[in-house]
């Protein structure tokens, strides 16, 4: 999956998603929890 499907299927930007994987951005708690909700693997805070 590519960064434009993904953030489609998190909801947010395809700029957000590049941010993070740069670590340009920090992941927020809600960024997490869609992440978890989309890649199956659980988010730990």
């Amino acid at each position: 999956m590519d960064a434009k499907e993904f953030a489609f299927k998190v909801g947010v930007s395809e700029e957000t998603i590049i941010d993070v994987m740069n670590c340009e951005s920090s992941i927020t708690t809600e960024l997490a929890v869609a992440f978890e909700r989309i890649t199956k693997i659980p988010a730990h805070f």
